[in-house]
């Protein structure tokens, strides 16, 4: 076993000096012969007995000693022949005058019979200086990639041992259809039956009021997506690599809109906790506080439409290192079964925003008054997340297929992130447009821009099933699960509870509690979901 501790820089070096030296080309019989002409592609190199034994295919001579390994290309069907005599066709390469040769293996025949175990030609490389000899490299070379089978003589590559599924660079990309939990909301739409008295319209927990929308979960519908990997060995081993995900999905959009005929039917509210009331005629406090609504129409009174309007988008990004800790089969041709253990340690940015605005245009129906209003409430919140990410992933294959089982975990910072808006606009014949700050739920006592900082854990977990369909492309199916917490939504960050002095135009002094106020109210997001793709690797 040669020193694993030697640098790169060290076995770059030793490589150009090699490339640089001086080689000769010899034409052997048996496994070292007399110099000679360098081996010719396509014609008969070696007769033996195959063997395969430890993940290696080998040629036994008459007396059942290796003389040669074999390196078969994947299109050769080289398994039936193993315990026959067999005249093999290829390329040889010698690296060294006390080692068998290796023979890339393009044909795989039976021999005829009285030929006995022997390499028919081969070539070799010289030693150069002591420090750079062509054995010291053997284990470690500079070059990732496999030994292209074209390139053959006194430079030809030197064998590598690797673990795992072959080529030095892949990419991935997939299409994802996934689901992720929704966005829960307040009751933000109520209507009553014809005839109900106008304190009582729309209130919840009147009889026959109605909640036309709100009080559930939206934004729960499965959404597509894309994912693209991809990464590269460093070293010729595939032992230590580098690779890097980037993952969107669709946003996400749902809308509620419902409006009166111009008499004002049906009845349309918004309701609400009134946290201060009055006494509408005399302006009086009137305690204590209760359930209540803002009309948004109502027969011969006023009429008017509202609309909901939520969208989501989520996103992520990651790099990490990749190394690996345990391998049970260590193979020079690429049909060999494998199994691998590597740990995966790196960075992760994961970042998911939410939009929810209500808006109503409200018409009052008294033709001695007739005053317009425009009323917007907004909610918005961002979730942005910078973490280290922690993983193991193992990969095993067998023939065409290919299995990836992943778990990791992020942890680090959240930045949460809420805003708050919210405007009335009346408008009112023959005098100036009046604009105030604030709508129903979103008023001067919790409009605004709120951040924090949070620590917070992301576990992922992945499955990927492959099926090789060309030489260097396969194709990917799997199913992902990430969960999230804590994050904050925008549905969550709705306070009903409405001092109505605020709303436009607002009582001044004002009187009883800031109501609505903010707080951060967290919950825990979750996605999940399949991928179907195409892998290559080079």
């Amino acid at each position: 076993m040669h020193d694993r501790t030697r640098t790169a820089l060290l076995v770059a070096l030793g490589c150009l000096l090699l490339g640089l030296s001086t080689s000769a080309v010899a034409q052997v019989a048996g496994a070292g012969g007399a110099a000679g002409a360098s081996a010719l592609a396509g014609n008969d190199v070696a007769v033996g007995k195959l063997s395969y034994h430890e993940g290696r295919y080998s040629l036994l001579d008459d007396n059942g000693a290796v003389f040669a390994h074999l390196i078969p290309r994947p299109t050769v069907d080289i398994d039936r022949f193993v315990g026959q005599k067999v005249t093999v066709s290829g390329r040889v390469s010698v690296w060294h005058r006390d080692r068998e040769p290796r023979i890339w293996v393009e044909q795989v025949v039976a021999a005829a019979e009285g030929q006995s175990g022997q390499v028919l030609q081969a070539s070799y490389e010289e030693k150069t200086s002591e420090p750079l000899r062509t054995a010291q490299l053997e284990e470690y070379v500079v070059e990732p990639c496999e030994p292209p089978a074209v390139t053959f003589g006194p430079y030809a590559p030197l064998p590598v041992k690797r673990c795992g599924p072959a080529g030095c660079f892949w990419a991935e990309a997939d299409y994802l259809y996934w689901w992720t939990n929704g966005m829960n909301i307040p009751p933000l739409v109520t209507t009553s039956p014809a005839g109900t008295p106008r304190e009582e319209a729309g209130v919840l927990g009147q009889d026959g009021t109605e909640i036309l929308y709100g009080s559930q979960e939206i934004l729960t519908d499965p959404r597509q997506g894309f994912r693209i990997r991809s990464g590269a060995w460093l070293d010729a081993n595939n032992r230590f690599g580098l690779q890097g995900e980037y993952f969107w999905l669709s946003e996400q959009s749902e809308s509620f809109s419902i409006a009166s005929d111009a008499n004002g039917s049906p009845i349309l509210a918004r309701p609400f906790f009134n946290i201060n009331p009055r006494d509408p005629f005399t302006l009086d406090p009137d305690p204590p506080a209760r359930e209540d609504s803002q009309l948004v129409s109502f027969p011969d009174i006023l009429s008017g439409s509202v609309s909901v309007n939520s969208s989501t988008r989520l996103q992520s990004a990651a790099a990490a290192a990749r190394v690996n800790l345990a391998c049970d089969t260590w193979w020079v041709d690429t049909s060999a079964p494998y199994s691998r253990v590597d740990l995966i340690a790196g960075y992760r940015y994961l970042e998911m925003s939410d939009r929810l605005g209500i808006s109503e245009h409200l018409s009052s129906l008294d033709p001695l008054s007739p005053v317009a209003f425009d009323i917007h409430d907004q909610f918005n919140t961002r979730n942005e997340f910078h973490g280290a990410e922690l993983g193991m992933a193992w990969q095993a294959g067998w023939q065409r297929w290919s299995l990836e089982l992943l778990l990791k975990a992020a942890v680090g910072n959240l930045h949460e992130v809420v805003s708050i808006a919210g405007s009335t606009v009346i408008t009112e014949p023959n005098a100036p447009v009046d604009t105030y700050d604030g709508g129903l739920l979103a008023q001067p006592s919790n409009i605004g821009r709120y951040s924090r900082d949070r620590f917070a854990v992301i576990p992922e977990l992945g499955l990927n099933v492959g099926y090789q369909v060309f030489p260097q492309w396969s194709l990917i199916a799997g199913y992902t699960l990430l969960y999230w917490s804590p994050v904050v939504r925008a549905g969550d960050q709705i306070d009903l509870d409405v001092n109505p002095d605020q709303l436009a135009p607002p009582i001044e002094p004002l009187e009883g509690p800031l109501r609505p106020r903010f707080a951060f109210r967290e919950t825990t997001f979750w996605a999940h979901g399949l991928n179907i793709g195409l892998e290559g690797r080079w």
